[in-house]
């Protein structure tokens, strides 16, 4: 072996001291409930009937979850405290020492800091929904006083030492303000971070999606504001990406997510019934992330087709899964 391939080892060698274990996966991610005490018009849930996440499932769970090395929790909905047990939810996570993560639309954050206080150690983060810094654009979208109760949610999570990031889904009525969002943000509330998200497409929303021409000047006015802001975390939603790979659903073991019924699905994004691996009310975790790898596979079949032989960009976007996904048996 010559000096420069041995030189190589050792360098190697050197920089992997000190690494004991795997990277943690991402978040466990609980729809506790798909009741809301709003009806923004870019929601992707829609109405159904009223269905509340059984705590009874979760100590099983995050004991599997944290074995496969899972070490975080992530609660949405609908709006994760209208859940009439979110106190106990938060009691079991935090008994596991999972870090939190929860997703607000601030209506009730005077509630949020009251019942996070005993675990404000464990919070990852506060992620609020803000849609545009016009109040008229924000309230026509979220409904009425939403802007300023969002406001006012953000700088009070920050206040109280939470890092908070703002949930902002890109749509008809303010791609073409993102600049002037960003900045709005970045002086006012100052978030630790900006996710911008993509609509998923339902049968109420679909005036709000953004067509091909629109997403071409949503990524020139990206490309602008990137440099613009060191300081502060833009992150984007799968839905926005160019490359056909992108999502995170696509490369392992990315997430669990379950929802308000205790059913296994495929990814929080998704809305068809194929989505849906299983209830963990009848199957084991472990018999459902093997339906988990098969539909993930189906999709990928699919994408890898597309994109070879039409050259389909569309493989990142959450709509494309969705659609796929309505044609797929649901997990027995």
């Amino acid at each position: 072996m010559n000096e420069r391939i041995k030189g190589l080892f050792r360098a190697l060698a050197k920089r992997g001291r000190g690494l004991k274990t795997a990277p943690p996966l991402g978040f466990i991610i609980l729809i506790l409930t798909n009741r809301c005490n709003l009806k923004c018009k870019t929601c992707l849930r829609g109405e159904s009937t009223a269905q509340d996440l059984d705590p009874g499932l979760l100590d099983g769970l995050f004991t599997k979850a944290k074995r496969i090395g899972f070490n975080a929790v992530a609660f949405t909905g609908g709006e994760p405290i209208i859940h009439p047990k979110f106190g106990e939810i938060l009691r079991i996570a935090g008994t596991h020492g999972l870090k939190l993560g929860l997703v607000t639309n601030g209506v009730r954050w005077t509630d949020y800091l009251k019942v996070l206080a005993p675990y404000a150690g464990q919070v990852n983060f506060i992620a609020v929904s803000l849609d545009s810094h016009i109040r008229e654009i924000n309230d026509s979208i979220r409904g009425p006083g939403t802007y300023d109760k969002a406001i006012e949610a953000v700088r009070s999570f920050k206040k109280a030492g939470y890092s908070v990031r703002i949930s902002h889904v890109v749509n008809k009525k303010n791609y073409r303000d993102l600049a002037d969002f960003v900045g709005f943000a970045n002086r006012t509330v100052k978030p630790d971070a900006i996710n911008l998200l993509g609509i998923i497409k339902t049968g109420e929303n679909t005036d709000l999606l953004l067509n091909a021409e629109e997403k071409t000047v949503f990524h020139k006015e990206l490309g602008k504001l990137l440099p613009r802001y060191r300081n502060l975390r833009v992150c984007i939603s799968t839905g926005y990406y160019k490359a056909p790979f992108y999502c995170p659903s696509f490369l392992g073991l990315n997430e669990l997510t379950v929802n308000c019924n205790g059913e296994l699905v495929f990814c929080c994004d998704n809305t068809r019934t194929g989505a849906t691996l299983g209830s963990l009310k009848e199957r084991p975790l472990e018999e459902l992330l093997r339906e988990y790898f098969i539909r993930q596979m189906e999709i990928k079949d699919r994408a890898i087709k597309d994109v070879v032989n039409s050259e389909n960009k569309s493989t990142h976007d959450c709509n494309y899964c969705n659609e796929i996904l309505k044609s797929l048996t649901p997990g027995k």
